[in-house]
């Protein structure tokens, strides 16, 4: 009977093994079948046989995939081209038109009813002394050559775009009355009138004024070095000029002459001519300028970093579509993780020189590289810079700081002044984010990953 039992019951051992085995290849087959299905929203799970299967983006397709108990970082996608069309980043200027200094421009496109962005500019340096502050020979000789700097500065922040034809007399136009005779103490300009017509007739057998972008005036160093003490804003001519100024042979579009105020020491330097005309120039082409690049840069008037940021060179045409990263949020979710590097922008070598990222049709963030070196060897240090670009939201201009909250802001500003980040100044917080670390806005997060050749950054966004 024992041996009956022990017949009898192994087709019943058997039967249970074989039916596990036959159910196996359809429960993997049926969930095979559900993680290879497509989804439509980025993100999304289910729950499908005790497994969580996540919405997420394969190759061109959203499919479902299943999600392991231990998470795992996404691996980040390379960029090597912009993702989405520059005009997703090409924000437009949405400010009340009472905030607008016309014709300065935050967003696109840039107004160029002043001047122009791209081809030859007409420009004119003349140099005014005084019967009472002589100029010297040696300051022609200097002129020369802030002539060939500024030159050299537009070739390279221009890429070649923007050139410029000079007039200059070399030597000095002697005005008629005494410095201080022409009434103009600080900045006022209804009182130039008188010193910019006797400049423009001291100069015009010296110079064709038809067709004039701009004209620089320059006044003698024994005028700027004669209140040594004194606050140069407050001193003797700071500086004067006016708009669509007449002349024998036409309007000249702007005279700008810098005067006391270009001995003014910013961070322990002095300015340079050729960089206050560059200022000067940008506000004419339609740049508001004042972008946060380390507090300050070119637009407004810094000595420590003479190139313009990221977003205004955009705004200016004078980047390339393939030095320009546009990668709206849309993409960077899709891929979860995206890296990128960036070329500082004090260096000439090819590759991206910005990442932008749109957040609506009138923010974005902007990310741009650095070097203590070139165009910014005064500068704090080395490192990336991140802000919020906003084309819409700008305070009155007397309820503004000062000019640099125009239409920006760094989004970690707080960053201490020790180490290898140091604020060129005294007690200036620095914006600089060096290796390894990070700056967020709402769900977005910057990471600095690697310094090099190039910078690389890492952008995520927060599920």
């Amino acid at each position: 009977m024992s041996t009956l039992n022990r017949t009898s019951s192994r087709p019943f051992a058997l039967v249970l093994p074989v039916l596990l085995l036959l159910s196996v290849p359809s429960t993997v087959s049926a969930q095979t079948h559900v993680e290879s299905a497509t989804c439509s929203k980025i993100g999304q799970s289910r729950r499908v046989s005790g497994s969580t299967l996540v919405c997420r983006q394969v190759g061109k397709k959203r499919v479902w995939v299943a999600q392991s108990k231990t998470a795992t970082p996404s691996p980040a996608v390379m960029l090597t081209a912009s993702p989405a069309s520059l005009d997703s980043c090409r924000l437009p200027d949405r400010r009340d038109p009472s905030l607008v200094d016309m014709p300065r421009s935050l967003g696109f496109p840039l107004n160029q009813s002043r001047s122009k962005a791209s081809g030859k500019l007409n420009l004119v340096l003349v140099a005014a002394d005084f019967p009472n502050f002589p100029g010297a020979a040696s300051e022609i000789t200097k002129l020369k050559d802030e002539i060939r700097k500024f030159d050299q500065w537009l070739a390279f922040q221009s890429n070649g775009r923007l050139s410029a034809n000079w007039q200059f007399p070399a030597k000095w136009h002697r005005l008629p009355l005494a410095a201080a005779d022409y009434g103009v103490v600080g900045f006022q300009p209804l009182t130039h009138n008188r010193i910019t017509a006797d400049v423009i007739s001291a100069a015009d057998p010296d110079v064709s004024f038809a067709g004039i972008d701009e004209m620089f005036v320059y006044l003698p160093d024994s005028l700027t070095k004669s209140e040594p003490n004194r606050d140069p804003f407050q001193g003797i001519l700071p500086q004067f000029g006016g708009k669509d100024v007449a002349t024998p042979e036409g309007v000249i579009m702007q005279v700008k002459g810098s005067g006391t105020v270009s001995q003014m020491p910013q961070y322990g330097y002095k300015p340079t001519p050729w960089a206050l005309w560059a200022h000067d120039l940008l506000h004419q082409i339609g740049i508001e300028g004042h972008n946060p690049v380390e507090s300050f840069t070119l637009e407004s008037e810094d000595y420590t970093n003479f190139v313009m940021s990221a977003w205004n060179q955009f705004l200016a045409g004078w980047m390339r579509d393939d030095q320009v990263a546009c990668v709206p949020l849309s993409e960077i979710a899709a891929r979860t993780v995206v890296e990128l590097d960036l070329v500082p922008l004090q260096l000439a070598n090819s590759g991206f020189r910005t990442v932008i990222v749109p957040l609506s049709e009138s923010r974005a963030i902007v990310v741009e590289s650095h070097r203590k070196t070139g165009y910014a060897a005064n500068f704090g240090a080395s490192g990336i810079l991140t802000y919020l670009m906003d084309t819409k939201n700008v305070l009155p201009y007397a309820q503004r700081e000062n000019t640099a909250s125009v239409g920006s802001r760094f989004l970690d500003p707080n960053r201490v002044q020790i180490g290898a980040r140091p604020r060129v100044g005294n007690a200036r917080k620095s914006a600089v984010m060096l290796q390894g670390e990070s700056a967020s806005f709402e769900n977005l997060k910057i990471e600095f990953v690697k310094a090099g050749v190039r910078d690389r950054v890492r952008i995520s966004v927060a599920k």
